[in-house]
């Protein structure tokens, strides 16, 4: 399970070390892609991008045409290289606004990549009163 919360600095390169524990789950390859909701990247195993390709696939064309083309014309492949950093496609840092200081978070299946001080603005969005009625309704 991918869980956690790491801060790191992207070079001027635009390669960023990717936390050793993430890794275990990921693999040494893996892929990035824009958010489909945040202004953030995912980060997925090739195991659960098969299962996220496998649920679009399954829309009809209809519904699925816009999020195919959002999701895969900015997915790529990222290997990890011997100093446990992965580079971060020029396109990707843009749309994601990632300059310097990033946040890593594990989010069970994936992982995200944030800009820092707009993770933490995301952060003090989170509705605790919301956020109490959900868990509620599962039982937490």
């Amino acid at each position: 399970m991918l869980i956690g919360e790491y801060s790191y600095n992207i070079d001027l390169k635009g390669r960023l070390n990717f936390p050793a524990k993430l890794r275990e789950d990921l693999g040494d390859k893996f892929i990035l892609s824009k958010s489909l909701t945040d202004i953030c990247l995912n980060v997925y195993s090739y195991e659960q991008w098969q299962k996220l390709v496998d649920k679009i696939e399954s829309l009809p064309m209809s519904k699925s045409r816009n999020i195919k083309r959002k999701l895969f014309a900015s997915a790529c492949e990222v290997q990890v290289d011997k100093q446990g950093r992965v580079l971060i496609a020029q396109n990707l840092r843009e749309y994601a606004n990632l300059t310097k200081e990033v946040m890593i978070i594990g989010v069970s299946n994936n992982c995200e990549i944030w800009d820092k001080a707009r993770w933490e603005e995301e952060c003090n969005k989170i509705d605790t009163e919301s956020l109490s009625e959900t868990l509620e309704e599962l039982g937490i």
